[in-house]
């Protein structure tokens, strides 16, 4: 959790890629439920 709170805060200081990081995260939670 502690990379996604990482990550979280780069995206902030880079809106143009929270949308990308997001999207990875969500795909990462995703295969991690279905697995």
């Amino acid at each position: 959790m502690h990379d996604f709170t990482k990550d979280f805060a780069q995206a902030l200081l880079n809106p143009d890629k929270i949308n990308d990081s997001l999207r990875k995260k969500l795909q990462q939670a995703a295969n991690n439920l279905l697995e």
